[in-house]
């Protein structure tokens, strides 16, 4: 660090050398900025240079670390960390796309017949039930063969849909034992007693599948219907699925939008 001890030149002498003896062997002095004409020059440190280093600075012995304390309980309170889980249908979504062939996904305004074998396991399934509605008819042969039909519809696609989905649902006529399972958007509605239920609401599907359903087939129908709710919390489930065991004694298991399961013999 260079401090200036005498007068700063003035701006006028800023441009003419410097003079000394030729026998002078020290160094060509840096250049040394202009300042204003005013200034004494002393304590003037050039721009660019490092302050002097205190003595604090120059002592290089290393301070000891500091113990970090944690923080302390206060009563018995405890944290807890909110695992989210995925929906069921997150997996079976993975494995449909991987091609697997023991699982089965279901498109909205598309339906799909299947022939499941005694001791085969497989997964039928359909998801983004948001005022959608979907429809299971579940027939078997002699043999112990089970023949389905699944469907999922919007309330629009439908009409485009159902030649599809009836000619589907005439192949059963063949067989017996049939059982029809209906998934329909609800509502929450108050009761009599003060409690509340979720039933259908009046734009689901249900007279048109039932209807299309029914004229296809010959006989009494056993039918069951189960409205979802369409107020659910965010990342919950809304599918509707399908699981045939391994085991031909065990009965089908379902399961509609993570709220409701059951089995159909």
């Amino acid at each position: 660090m260079f401090g200036l001890t005498d007068n700063v030149r003035s701006r006028n002498e800023k441009n003419q050398p410097l003079s000394r003896d030729s026998s002078q062997k020290s160094p060509t002095l840096p250049a040394i900025p202009p300042v204003d004409s005013g200034s004494t020059g002393d304590n003037f440190v050039l721009k660019g240079q490092n302050p002097p280093k205190s003595s604090s600075q120059l002592d290089q012995t290393p301070q000891p670390k500091r113990k970090k304390h944690s923080p302390k309980k206060r009563g018995s309170t405890k944290s807890y960390s909110i695992e989210l889980k995925e929906p069921p249908e997150s997996l079976l979504i993975r494995r449909a796309e991987a091609h697997d062939p023991s699982v089965s996904m279901i498109s909205m305004d598309s339906s799909q017949q299947m022939d499941i074998s005694p001791g085969q396991e497989h997964t039928s399934f359909t998801h983004g039930l948001g005022g959608c509605s979907a429809a299971f008819l579940l027939s078997k042969a002699p043999d112990g063969t089970q023949k389905s039909t699944f469907g999922h519809f919007s309330p629009f696609g439908f009409p485009q849909r159902k030649k599809s989905f009836e000619n589907k649902i005439r192949q059963h006529r063949s067989l017996s034992d049939h059982q029809l399972l209906m998934i329909l958007p609800g509502e929450r509605k108050s009761t009599a007693d003060g409690s509340t239920e979720i039933v259908p609401m009046p734009q689901a599907l249900d007279i048109p599948l039932r209807s299309s359903v029914q004229s296809q087939l010959k006989g009494k129908l056993p039918q069951k219907t189960i409205p979802y709710n369409l107020l659910r919390q965010p990342g919950a489930s809304n599918a509707f699925i399908i699981h045939h065991p391994k085991n031909p004694s065990e009965a089908l298991r379902y399961e509609v939008c993570g709220e409701k399961s059951g089995e159909l013999n």
